[in-house]
């Protein structure tokens, strides 16, 4: 069987609060059971979540270099430095 952590073992463990640990469950985004109430999240589940959220990798990476990654990510700022966006709310 494996093994079950609370939320709050997986909030100091992954170094955030239990709030955000909830949020993530109720969002869908980290599987957990419900038991009397409580969430319990597993081992495996921790696992997939972290690997999910790996960056470096894969095709959002950009270049396999570092001062290629950079380079593109400068060119995506300033293209969208100079134009205005009335959307955005603080």
């Amino acid at each position: 069987m494996d093994t079950f952590f609370t939320t709050q073992e997986v909030a100091d463990r992954l170094g955030v609060s239990v709030f955000t640990i909830r949020r993530y469950i109720r969002a869908g985004k980290l599987p957990a059971v419900q038991l009397d109430g409580a969430y319990r999240v597993s081992r495996q589940d921790i696992a997939t979540f972290l690997k999910s959220r790996e960056i470096g990798h894969g095709a959002d990476a950009g270049g396999s270099k570092p001062e290629e990654r950079a380079a593109g990510a400068a060119g995506g700022a300033s293209a969208t430095a100079g134009s205005s966006n009335t959307d955005a709310k603080d």
